[in-house]
């Protein structure tokens, strides 16, 4: 079960606890919803605050298991949560490292910059003729899909020398400046030759002044 689906199950626990006390006391002691809702949820937080009002026998039977269901609810949430963590956690240095590996193997390999439209396009022709593929961009959320297509990339601003040394560029093949602005193409392109003089270099320009620049 995925982590947001196990966050909602502990979710739908508690509120159907909640709803089930509240109807409850309704039902055994005539109190209003309102009521019932502020009792139950004082006993399973364990507050005590003290009885809203008088209870019967009947009403300290319902008490009694709701405090036995908070009990084993605020467990089982605890569990849930510290469980997610310590997975997510694991899986965030697991995933890091597996990273790092896949980067440490990098030789003749194409850099696309830029996770947008014409980037991701172009990943997928690379990935289609069997080349390997190195993806940065600066948005996580763009990185995400990368990660998700199971290929090596950095989540970093590509126009600054350390990331393309970070990206192998003296071992790269070849490179592909897809980023949505011209400018930063322009310095990725000048950049990467700088550091890379025999490297193939891509650039995308929306612009003449800046095709003739990058030219």
């Amino acid at each position: 079960m995925r982590p947001s689906h196990r966050v909602l199950a502990v979710f739908t626990l508690v509120s159907l606890i909640l709803a089930s006390g509240a109807l409850a006391f309704h039902i055994v002691e005539g109190w209003t919803l309102f009521d019932g809702f502020y009792m139950t949820l004082m006993t399973l937080t364990t507050v005590g605050y003290g009885e809203v009002h008088p209870l019967s026998h009947a009403g300290r039977i319902v008490a009694s298991a709701l405090m036995l269901a908070g009990v084993a609810t605020v467990f089982i949430s605890f569990g849930v949560l510290v469980d997610i963590i310590v997975k997510l956690e694991l899986a965030d240095t697991f995933g890091r490292k597996r990273r790092q590996r896949m980067l440490d193997r990098l030789t003749d390999h194409y850099i696309v910059c830029g996770a947008g439209r014409v980037g991701r396009s172009v990943v997928l022709e690379l990935m289609r003729n069997g080349a390997q593929v190195l993806l940065v961009d600066s948005d996580p959320k763009r990185v995400e899909w990368g990660v998700e297509q199971g290929i090596p990339t950095l989540a970093a601003d590509a126009t600054k020398d350390e990331t393309l040394r970070l990206a192998k560029v003296a071992q790269a093949k070849g490179l592909v400046a897809a980023i949505s602005s011209d400018a930063e193409n322009v310095y990725v392109t000048l950049s990467a030759h700088a550091l890379n003089p025999s490297l193939i270099i891509s650039a995308r320009a929306t612009d003449e002044q800046a095709e003739a620049k990058v030219r």
